[in-house]
């Protein structure tokens, strides 16, 4: 009987010290891994007993689901074993993973008995992202500003909003001001522009296509395209392009054009001399945000609100650019 209850009572303990152990963490290196990229998979492990060396481990991958497991042997020591146990992913597909680590020990030295129960369970998950990278050209057109500033900047979740890190160039001097970063394809970033290490920045409106739509935070967001993009040179605080040349006002007196009357109430006009092939004519309001195209030379202007406009004429591949006020 007693020998009954010695093989129960060392069978018991097994039992329990299979049980202490546990899972501290589960991390990745890389941290954003490519369809290009080996994944190493590390597992934190703390045991009760000491020393706890690795028996075995395993894995195996079923579609985005990654199972695996690793077993070790505790020693007759109660104090505290930390180890980190190491394993290794081929290149995967682009995706979302779950990979689900199991932790076991038993007694003794290697090979140890095997885990009565399951010690730790704990789970990661990732992406696999794709390897592929294009160049945007980020454009802000600052011609309606009316802060002063220098330099304006581009701030994005990309560079923790950092203030100055990506400052814009006037690289055509006519106040339309870019940057160029490279980014991977898929990826969402969220950006607004700035000027001078945030003395100034963008309002936005949530309700703006181009926007999160974040009531609170209202920023730009952006898919990285999957080829180099140049986005357009859209205004201040706003969605729309903007007028990107400098504007020519009404006192230009070699311009082959008259606009009248102005102020407009209702009808414009526009008189050329007869030999003056008139492609279109655009509408912007005073911060150059795009209204509507025309073709005629005659238009209504009724149901625009009170205010300055600039009316573009595209003629001969040419542009003038008049300032008319309306009443």
């Amino acid at each position: 009987m007693k020998k009954i209850i010695l093989i129960f009572l060392v069978f018991f303990i097994s039992i329990v010290k299979s049980q202490m152990s546990w899972i501290n963490g589960i991390s990745i290196s890389p941290s954003n891994p490519t369809e290009l990229d080996s994944i190493t998979v590390f597992v934190d492990l703390s045991f009760a007993y000491s020393d706890c060396p690795l028996d075995h481990k395993y894995i195996s991958i079923l579609g985005n689901d990654i199972q695996s497991s690793s077993h070790h042997c505790q020693g007759p020591m109660a104090a505290i074993c930390n180890t980190t146990d190491t394993l290794q992913l081929a290149p995967l597909p682009l995706g979302t993973y779950k990979l689900v680590h199991t932790s076991t020990s038993g007694s003794g030295t290697v090979p140890c008995t095997p885990g009565f129960v399951v010690d730790d369970v704990d789970s990661i998950y990732f992406d696999v992202v794709s390897s592929a990278t294009s160049d945007v050209t980020f454009r802000v057109n600052m011609n309606y500003v009316t802060d002063n500033f220098t330099t304006p900047e581009l701030n994005g979740s990309f560079n923790a909003w950092c203030g100055n890190c990506n400052p814009m160039q006037d690289t055509l001097g006519n106040l339309t001001w870019e940057t160029t970063l490279n980014f991977p394809v898929g990826d969402t970033i969220e950006f607004k522009y700035s000027a001078d290490n945030w003395s100034i920045e963008e309002s936005l409106d949530p309700n703006d296509s181009c926007t999160n739509g974040d009531i609170n935070t209202t920023v730009r967001r952006l898919v990285i395209p999957n080829q180099d993009t140049i986005l357009p040179a859209v205004c201040w605080s706003s969605c729309d392009t903007c007028l990107p040349l400098p504007l020519i006002s009404n006192t230009i007196h070699d311009s082959p054009i008259l606009v009248f009357p102005n102020p407009v109430i209702d009808e414009l006009n526009i008189q050329h001399r007869e030999n003056l092939n008139i492609e279109k004519v655009i509408i912007y309001d005073s911060r150059g945000r795009l209204i509507r195209e025309e073709v005629s030379t005659n238009f209504s202007l009724k149901e625009l609100n009170r205010g300055t406009y600039i009316i573009s004429i595209v003629y001969d591949g040419k542009t003038h650019h008049y300032f008319i006020a309306k009443n």
